[in-house]
């Protein structure tokens, strides 16, 4: 099993993939999670695939086990097919962290978890080096935790509350990738980065440049200070 984002080469019309190849059983729970209209349920018997709409509450139909792809796209298009190639001729990998760009207020979960995947990935791990680093050690769960320890409050679209992993995730790598694109700009113009802090939420991230390259740092600070 494993979740992807492509993109149709002709539109560039970006398309959420839940792909699996006989093996494993997927949890009902994390696929409805993966797409915003529908989620999908596989039998244990058969590996038939029953698709459900979540707000109409029925079964369309139900697919055999040679399905390899679910396709979704941002507009709700879906395409269902077993045609590998027909896939790769067609679609492209989309650049996950450039998607993320488009979400200032929090990105659905499979972005997210697309991301953390793609972290490990070559292309990406050479293209953000800093920021692929910091997604892989960053402290995530810990901070989640102290915040909603000390119940720390974010203002929210939907009111001030204590922000999530996922959350908090979103919201500093989305600072960061938005950042890596404001630095290579600046470079495009100066031909040096620009040595500067940038402080939100009790995280701060540092932009130094180091041998001509760029340096991004994420800190936490978890209690408060006052000036006496």
């Amino acid at each position: 099993m494993k979740s992807i984002v492509l993109k149709e080469k002709t539109t560039k019309e970006l398309y959420s993939v839940f792909k699996y190849d006989g093996v494993g059983i997927p949890q009902l729970h994390q696929l409805q999670e993966f797409l915003p209209a529908r989620y999908f349920a596989i039998s244990n018997d058969n590996l038939e695939v029953v698709i459900f709409d979540r707000l109409e509450e029925k079964v369309p139909y139900v697919l055999d086990s040679k399905l390899n792809f679910i396709m979704v796209s941002s507009n709700g298009d879906l395409i269902i097919t077993t045609d590998a190639d027909w896939v790769y001729a067609n679609f492209e990998t989309a650049d996950p962290f450039i998607e993320l760009l488009k979400y200032p207020y929090g990105a659905p979960s499979s972005l997210l978890e697309t991301i953390r995947e793609y972290a490990d990935y070559k292309e990406f791990e050479e293209k953000y080096s800093e920021i692929c680093n910091i997604i892989k050690t960053f402290k995530w769960k810990e901070a989640a935790t102290i915040f909603l320890e000390r119940n720390y409050r974010w203002s929210m679209e939907n009111g001030d509350r204590t922000p999530t992993e996922d959350e908090i995730f979103a919201e500093e790598v989305f600072r960061l990738v938005k950042i890596f694109y404001e630095q290579k700009i600046y470079y495009a113009q100066h031909k040096c980065y620009e040595v500067h802090s940038s402080s939100t939420g009790r995280f701060t991230i540092r932009v130094n440049e180091v041998d001509g390259e760029l340096s991004l740092k994420l800190e936490f600070i978890p209690v408060e200070s006052s000036m006496l």
